[in-house]
């Protein structure tokens, strides 16, 4: 595998204790094959990802500065690439979801690799249009 699209809710499950620790493994398997690349969007979701956690007592804030301090040593390649709202606006509808997880979708098709995430209707519609999936 050359790469993996790597979403946020397949993120916070690497670095949040509390999370289900079954997907863990074939993260780590992906994160050994490859390194993972993300959105733009990836890190502003990340961080509100972990303030709610914060906010509901699932982590404090030292938590908080570890789970950063674990992403920070990812290699994780940030696309650059600007975002196509159109592009973004159209394929969400087109697939019923929303315009977030159109850009993970959006990334895969375009690079031609897998997407983990640990959303199940994403996966299912990843799947559907024949993104390969770990989860």
């Amino acid at each position: 595998m050359s790469g993996f699209v790597l979403d946020t809710s397949s993120t916070l499950v690497l670095v949040l204790d509390d999370e289900p620790h079954s997907p863990v493994q074939a993260l780590l398997d992906a994160l050994g094959a490859g390194d993972p690349v993300v959105p733009p969007l990836w890190p502003y979701e990340v961080a509100s990802g972990l303030e709610s956690a914060r906010k509901r007592g699932r982590l404090t804030p030292a938590d908080v500065a570890m789970a950063l301090g674990e992403i920070g040593r990812m290699r994780i390649e940030h696309d650059d690439r600007p975002a196509d709202i159109l592009h973004l606006t159209n394929l969400a509808a087109h697939l019923e979801i929303t315009p977030y997880d159109a850009a993970y979708v959006s990334l895969a098709t375009a690079r031609g690799i897998p997407l983990a995430t640990q959303d199940r209707r994403l996966a299912r519609v990843g799947r559907a249009i024949g993104i390969d999936i770990i989860n």
